[in-house]
């Protein structure tokens, strides 16, 4: 989260393959790097954890795959017909997502008003298909003065791409428990039915986060929407490292179909309900 009152950005296309920053090595992640002196390895049950995330995820693309034989490689005029697909469902259940979300909208909403100051609806840039920016929609989880405390978090955070601080403490009470149950993103039906976004997919970076990210093939994660849920959501959320998230997003790309969109969407209502890899 980076400002609590963010302007609606012009209509602009960002460079996707070309960070000003060194790129991170995602082809190997730090569990499987060698170490002589044995400093600075995780603990075992990250390993594990990570592992299991890898395990999961590759077990999904590999029974949709079986399923349907569909992959990257499939005829152009095929994946025309399956993208137009994805958009009609992306409309047909985003609106009624929203439809029968209402109620626990409205509330959210009076909750966050009535336990702390500020906007109920933060509004934030964020980088989506084709590098082309748009304004993303959530509801309110952190202190108005949120962004005052950014640049020492960031500090905090080393290189990493993705801002992630466990035990943030500008996170609110009641934000604490829209986050854990992802109560926060259902505004982002809206960009669903706008076309800024997918109901399934990457999510999207900001656009600092975008001088960080790694180059070349990486940078394919931009050819297709950002999502509200996706791979690395139902394969760890937030337990995942930078690196496996990045992999989980390319192989998403890599192997989308419609069949791997529903059966992302059939897994993510328990893992949310489960709270799974949630801080």
């Amino acid at each position: 989260m980076r400002t609590a009152n963010a302007k609606h950005p012009s209509k602009r296309t960002l460079p996707v393959a070309a960070p000003a920053t060194p790129a991170l090595d995602v082809g190997v992640s730090d569990s499987e790097r060698p170490n002589n002196d044995g400093a600075g390895l995780p603990r075992t049950h990250e390993r594990y954890a990570a592992i299991d995330q890898r395990y999961r995820a590759m077990r999904l693309l590999t029974a949709v795959e079986q399923l349907t034989g569909a992959g990257v490689l499939a005829p152009a005029r095929q994946r025309s017909v399956e993208w137009g697909l994805k958009r009609a469902i992306d409309i047909v259940m985003g609106t009624g997502l929203l439809v029968l979300s209402l109620p626990v909208m409205a509330l959210v909403a009076l909750l966050i008003r009535c336990t702390s100051r500020g906007s109920v609806i933060f509004r934030q840039s964020r980088v989506g298909r084709d590098g082309r920016e748009f304004v993303m929609y959530k509801f309110r989880t952190m202190r108005p003065d949120a962004e005052f405390h950014e640049e020492r978090l960031a500090k905090l955070n080393g290189n990493r791409v993705f801002l992630k601080i466990e035990g943030d403490s500008r996170v609110t009470p009641l934000g604490r428990l829209l986050r854990k149950y992802s109560l926060d993103e259902f505004p982002q039906l809206i960009n669903v039915l706008r076309g800024d976004m997918s109901l399934v997919g990457p999510r999207p970076l900001l656009p600092s986060d975008l001088r960080k990210f790694p180059r070349g093939r990486w940078a394919r994660r931009f050819n297709v929407p950002p999502g509200i849920t996706g791979l690395w959501q139902v394969s760890g959320r937030s337990v995942c490292s930078d690196e496996e998230r990045i992999r989980f997003d390319l192989e998403y790309v890599e192997h989308w179909s419609i069949w791997l969109d529903l059966r992302i969407l059939l897994q993510t209502p328990a893992v949310v309900l489960l709270a799974k890899g949630a801080h």
